[in-house]
C-alpha cells in the first residue's frame, strides 16, 4: 500500500482563503484535530475536497511533517484549510477520516460515474472533434471569425 505522503497530486491548492484572511488553521497534533468540528462535523456541510501530506524528503518538501487538509463550507462557500502537525504513526488514523470523508465525495458524484477513460470516452472526443472541424468549415463558409486568431 502507498503511504499517504508518497501521492502527489496533480496541481496544488493554496491554504487558506484568497478572498479573505483568517480562513488557514494551525493544530498541534492529529490527536488534538480528532477533538474538532473538522473532525467529526457534517461530512456535506465541511466537505473535504483534498489534502496533501506533506513530509521532508518527498516532493520537494524541506519543512516540517504536516497534513494540509482542504474544506468547503458548502451552506457559506467558504474555502478553508487546516494545517495539522503529523507523524508516520497517525498514517491509519488519517487514512481511515480520509476515507470516510471520500464516502461524501463519492456520493456527490456518483450519479455520473465516475470511471477511467475507455472506449465510450474515445468515441464521444471523436464526435465533438468532427462537429468542431464541421462548425469550423460553416463559420468560413458564412464568413464569420474573419480575421479572428486562431
Amino acid at each position: 500500500m502507498t503511504h499517504l505522503w508518497e501521492i502527489d497530486h496533480p496541481y496544488y491548492a493554496n491554504e487558506g482563503n484568497y478572498y479573505e484572511a483568517g480562513h488557514h488553521n494551525l493544530v498541534s497534533s492529529w490527536d488534538e484535530f480528532t477533538t474538532t468540528t473538522w473532525f467529526d462535523g457534517d461530512r456535506d456541510l465541511n466537505l473535504l475536497y483534498r489534502w496533501d501530506w506533506r513530509k521532508p524528503g518527498h516532493h520537494e518538501w524541506t519543512g516540517a511533517e504536516t497534513l494540509l487538509l482542504f474544506f468547503m463550507l458548502q451552506r457559506k462557500a467558504i474555502c478553508c484549510s487546516v494545517e495539522i502537525r503529523v507523524t508516520e504513526a497517525d498514517e491509519p488514523r488519517v487514512r481511515w477520516f480520509l476515507e470516510d470523508c471520500a464516502q461524501t465525495m463519492r456520493a456527490i458524484w456518483e450519479p455520473i460515474a465516475v470511471s477511467p477513460p475507455g472506449a465510450e470516452e474515445a468515441r464521444l472526443r471523436g464526435e465533438v472533434a468532427e462537429l468542431a472541424a464541421e462548425n469550423a468549415t460553416l463559420e468560413r463558409a458564412l464568413g464569420l471569425n474573419e480575421g479572428a486568431v486562431a
